[in-house]
């Protein structure tokens, strides 16, 4: 009787390639997060500009107090014994500067967002601040929907790149 056998020779070397430019490209993610940063910021600023938590609950008015100290003028008495009026030219926003003040920074393997304020997570958490005035939670430090999708795209063209060449 005749032995009969079949042999298939395959050449993976394209593939064995592949996945080594995949791996060594997903190594070093660190261009892809430079690339973020910015819409990261302008993600930011959207929070801010919605006045919106992570889930999408409002944030908190301020209060009667507050709102009226911000629409008054500041009245101040000069040496000649006279007083002057200033008007408030800027508008006051619910949390002012913090979201401007986030740095985020991209290494290989992480992108991060943080305050340079130490008394964001105040805002962020909500808190008994001086004078026992209790703030209330303003989450504006976080990852939308929306900035998450641009980062998968970005993360799936970046490895398939790394794939392609």
């Amino acid at each position: 009787m005749a032995d009969s056998s079949l042999v298939v020779n395959t050449d993976d070397r394209d593939v064995r390639r592949g996945l080594a430019a995949l791996r060594k490209r997903g190594s070093n993610m660190r261009p892809v997060f430079l690339k973020l940063k910015k819409p990261f910021k302008q993600d930011l600023k959207e929070h801010q500009k919605r006045k919106e938590g992570p889930d999408g609950s409002s944030w908190a008015p301020r209060t009667d107090g507050t709102k009226s100290r911000d629409r008054n003028a500041k009245t101040v008495k000069l040496k000649n014994g006279k007083t002057r009026t200033f008007k408030r030219r800027r508008k006051q926003k619910l949390l002012g500067k913090l979201p401007t003040s986030v740095s985020s920074k991209g290494s290989s393997k992480r992108f991060r967002g943080e305050s340079k304020i130490p008394w964001a997570d105040a805002h962020q958490e909500g808190a008994t601040v001086g004078n026992g005035t209790v703030l209330p939670a303003r989450p504006f430090l976080f990852f939308s929907q929306n900035f998450l999708d641009l980062a998968d795209r970005e993360i799936t063209e970046h490895l398939r790149l790394g794939w392609t060449r």
